[in-house]
């Protein structure tokens, strides 16, 4: 019972909702420019109408959204496509928040239903990331419901932590399932620690053009290093999760005081930040050189979970609220 109480009291601690709020305005504003880049470059046209509207889809989507505007056809198409962009814009600016982010969430599940081929393991992720906005009060600054409700645009009213706590997790389940389920040989020294040398030589994914393809060798040790250290990094990136549950954040601050050095920062390094160090780095590498759709943008979007309020207003302007 004891550790049951000490369980709930820490995800009962309040605390200002500024990273679930960050966390809301980047998934919605992901999802709009999704549905947005499939309207402007015919990919609506393609994909999810059928041949019978001109489309060159064969399959017939039978979800249950789908079944109720009338079937899989031109008009539900368009009808799906528009709602969940009004509903991601809902999102993006917390305009009545749970309920946008309900709609955009089964909207965006209609749609990747109409070409299951078509996706990819972030459509999971972007449905998940909504139906957590749904759950937690994510909507309670920075939006257009503080701006409703207390006539500001921000409200640092401490809320229960368990929002950001669910945050945090499901980014240390996708990494780490991740990491668990790369059991192929090239990810390991038997192999040569090959998977990303190959990764960046499939056409399916590789934006480089087929005449670059063989300059890959000649960057063979960094993408040997690659592989090596994001295997290692996602089956352990709950460590980040750790250094922050267990307080070790809080009373590193305490150490370094107001203004620390350069040498007292090298002295008390920053687990989370290592590790938020190398994501970043290797999700604008997966941007920059191969096709893999939001998944990259939508999964770093977690990382705000990873950092209180107070850690946050310290690097990004404008999310501190004085008046509160």
């Amino acid at each position: 019972m004891n550790l049951w109480q000490r369980f709930v009291a820490h995800m009962a601690r309040p605390e200002p909702t500024t990273p679930l709020a960050l966390f809301r305005i980047c998934v919605g504003t992901i999802v709009f420019g999704t549905i947005l880049a499939s309207v402007l470059s015919g990919g609506v046209d393609i994909l999810w109408l059928t041949d019978a509207d001109g489309g060159y889809n064969t399959f017939r989507s039978k979800q249950w959204i789908v079944r109720w505007l009338g079937g899989h056809n031109a008009f539900t198409v368009w009808v799906l496509v528009w709602t969940c962009m009004l509903s991601a814009l809902g999102v993006a600016t917390g305009t009545l928040t749970r309920a946008s982010a309900l709609v955009c969430g089964q909207t965006f599940l209609a749609l990747m239903s109409l070409a299951p081929g078509t996706g990819g393991s972030h459509d999971r992720l972007i449905t998940n990331a909504l139906w957590l906005l749904v759950l937690i009060p994510a909507g309670t600054t920075l939006s257009v419901d503080a701006r409703w409700r207390t006539g500001r645009w921000r409200d640092d009213t401490p809320r229960p932590a368990w929002g950001r706590t669910l945050l945090v997790f499901q980014i240390c389940l996708v990494y780490t399932s991740a990491g668990l389920h790369k059991l192929g040989v090239s990810w390991f020294p038997w192999g040569g620690y090959l998977a990303v040398h190959y990764a960046l030589l499939d056409p399916t994914w590789s934006r480089l053009d087929i005449t670059m393809l063989p300059a890959v060798a000649w960057f063979s040790p960094l993408t040997r290093f690659g592989t090596a250290l994001s295997w290692f990094w996602e089956v352990t990136f709950a460590v980040s999760a750790w250094w922050l549950g267990t307080g070790r954040a809080e009373r590193r601050l305490e150490r370094l005081g107001s203004q620390p050095t350069i040498w007292q920062r090298l002295r008390h390094p920053d687990i989370r930040n290592l590790y938020v160090l190398v994501g970043v780095t290797m999700h604008v590498v997966l941007l920059v050189f191969m096709e893999l759709g939001p998944f990259s943008l939508v999964t770093m979007s977690f990382y705000f979970g990873l950092y209180r309020h107070h850690e946050l207003v310290r690097w990004l302007p404008g999310t501190r609220n004085d008046a509160a």
